[in-house]
């Protein structure tokens, strides 16, 4: 059987994965298609920015993140947003807010000017990496 037909018919093989590397991947590539003036698919822009704002409200509402999600969540901020280490969760909250409003901002196909959009999705890719190798 050809390889490419056997993969079509797998079993859920349209069905994207939902974890955090994969949203992440996906907003990546939107970004990518966004900045290079292609058709991109924003949705993924949109559920990033839902599962980094639920993070938020999580710890809002006192009760903790993933230890492991909110490691790979500070690392991708320092290592491609933020010229300061985040410190504390407050730091992160912050961070990440203006990650998630960016993100809602390019989703609706309007980032604002501040927003680089070069960081933002090296942002994204960093978040993907880094949560694919964490398993989260």
């Amino acid at each position: 059987m050809d390889r490419a037909v056997a993969l079509s018919e797998a079993p859920g093989s349209c069905e994207l994965e939902n974890d955090l590397a994969s949203i992440a991947c996906r907003a990546a590539i939107a970004l990518d298609n966004f900045i290079l003036n292609r058709p991109a698919d924003l949705s993924a822009l949109q559920q990033l920015a839902e599962t980094l704002s639920s993070g938020l409200v999580t710890c809002a509402l006192g009760r903790s993140w993933n230890p492991a999600v909110l490691f790979v969540v500070m690392t991708a901020m320092k290592d491609s947003w933020s010229s300061q280490s985040v410190a504390t969760l407050e730091e992160l909250a912050t961070c990440v807010q203006n990650i998630v409003e960016g993100l809602t901002q390019s989703a609706a196909g309007s980032p604002p000017a501040e927003i680089d959009l070069v960081r933002l999705r090296a942002f994204c890719l960093t978040l993907s990496k880094l949560a694919l190798c964490a398993g989260v």
